[in-house]
């Protein structure tokens, strides 16, 4: 698989907050960086994603079923040049105001290492 079809896959999995199918995008040794639960393994990675899922459906604004997916990206970049490892998203998970960026690592067996972070949702402006 090239860099750009794993970075795609990833991208796609994690629409759909899907942890086997996230984790076959990835390298052996990869690493996921999340600032409110610390550095996941990839081994852990399954009871993170199942631990994240709870905590957004906590957040959740409406009492209605929940959204298709886990999270919608406004920007993605998801293609990479065969000579570069990195690659970036803009997150947002629906009905809550949980949102960030993502710094992603590539290598040719697959995402390496996330790092993601959180920024709170903008303020609506009056005027």
């Amino acid at each position: 698989m090239s860099r750009t079809a794993f970075l795609r896959a990833y991208g796609k999995a994690w629409q759909i907050g899907a942890a086997a199918q996230i984790l076959a995008a990835t390298a052996a040794g990869f690493i996921y960086e999340d600032p409110a639960f610390g550095t996941i393994a990839r081994v852990d990675f399954p009871a993170y994603l199942e631990a994240f899922k709870a905590r957004v459906a906590a957040l959740r604004t409406s009492d209605g079923a929940a959204p298709a997916g886990l999270m919608t990206f406004s920007d993605f970049a998801d293609t990479v040049a065969a000579d570069e490892d990195t690659a970036w998203a803009w997150w947002r998970v629906p009905e809550t105001t949980l949102q960030g960026g993502g710094m992603i690592k590539i290598g040719d067996d697959g995402i390496r290492l996330e790092r993601m972070t959180y920024f709170a949702a903008p303020a609506t402006a009056t005027r």
